[in-house]
């Protein structure tokens, strides 16, 4: 099968994948007993007439047989219009877009953090199995993943931004993407809307500097969700790969351990580790939404949780087709990168 081929025929399943789950949630929606949809478009505390309602029920076919709601609900997300958001006081679409640049800094930055941290330990640990620093290296990772993401976020709050300060030492910042004051002083012309990208390209360092800040610590806590898994990945295909009888000859034939480590066993035994990195990478795009809550961090998951509180299921189910579409646009990417890091893959 041609490569083009195959990415068309991916498209068409990860289609039926995004089908499967707008029907699921459509009738969780719309369906189930004793649910009204149009208390979602309802501000509690606000009278409204009973012709209003009927308006409003009319303009949402909620009138219709379920499979002709459906049909609407379906040409609607089609054509952008995925509901209004009390919450975000828009439509969904364009909210969750808005705030999309925010989860995507965020998630990649976590990743990055996740693989290099996590690449270059569960390495040492295959390389020094059984001994002090493999075991070191699986106990800080089996510790790293029992943390609760929100307490481990907390706990960085507390050494790196208020301890520090209170000491009067350099501190990190807890709170939002980028210094008020610098914001107000540096201000930033928006361009792609990623804060590190725009500030780089416009050569606004302090504006640039500040958001480098405000990145490290919600990066550090989000990237331990999949670091253990790298880790653990990691050293488990390298000490397969080692046992290989290409690694074997290499060694033979007096290449020195460094060649033979990065250049022969690293190429592939890292493959495995894309599909963890690809698939953490999908669930963060969809929204870290604990971690961008204890950092007020403007990204989707934040909008998300607001929208649990106040009762905005529009949002939430908006929220909940833009995490698959996520899910299936980077399994496809990671599909795709596997010709390009293992030659040995044909499409």
């Amino acid at each position: 099968m041609g490569f083009l081929a195959y990415v068309i025929k991916r498209l068409l399943l990860l289609g039926l994948v995004l089908l499967g789950v707008s029907i699921v949630v459509f009738f969780l929606l719309r369906g189930m007993p004793g649910v009204d949809p149009l208390a979602a478009y309802i501000t509690p505390g606000l009278p409204i007439s009973h012709d209003a309602l009927n308006s409003l029920r009319k303009e949402l076919h909620l009138e219709q047989p379920l499979p002709v709601q459906y049909y609407f609900y379906m040409a609607g997300l089609l054509h952008g219009d995925w509901g209004y958001s009390r919450t975000a006081t828009q439509n969904v679409l364009p909210a969750l877009l808005e705030r999309l640049p925010a989860t995507i800094e965020l998630a990649v930055a976590a990743v990055l953090l996740s693989v290099l941290l996590g690449v270059p330990a569960g390495v040492i640990a295959a390389l020094r199995k059984d001994r002090a620093a493999d075991l070191a290296v699986r106990v800080v990772s089996i510790t790293g993943i029992s943390f609760p993401v929100f307490w481990l976020g907390i706990i960085l709050q507390l050494v790196f931004f208020y301890y520090l300060g209170q000491l009067g030492l350099p501190h990190l910042p807890a709170r939002g993407r980028v210094d008020e004051l610098v914001a107000l002083e540096y201000p930033l012309q928006p361009i792609t809307g990623f804060y590190l990208i725009d500030g780089l390209v416009e050569g606004n360092m302090p504006f640039f500097l500040s958001a480098l800040a405000h990145l490290v610590l919600p990066a550090f806590a989000l990237s331990l969700i999949s670091m253990a898994s790298v880790v653990r990945i990691m050293r488990a295909s390298m000490l397969e790969v080692l046992r290989q009888d290409y690694i074997l000859l290499a060694r033979s034939k007096g290449l020195p351990a460094r060649v033979v480590v990065i250049r022969h066993a690293l190429r592939n035994a890292i493959t495995p580790v894309l599909t963890t990195a690809g698939t953490t990478l999908g669930i963060l795009l969809g929204g870290a939404v604990v971690v961008e809550t204890v950092f007020s961090w403007p990204g989707v998951g934040q909008l998300a949780a607001q929208g649990i509180l106040n009762d905005d299921s529009v949002l939430v189910v908006g929220f909940t087709l833009f995490v698959a579409a996520m899910m299936v646009i980077v399994n496809l990417a990671v599909d795709v990168l596997y010709a390009i890091v293992d030659p040995r893959v044909r499409y």
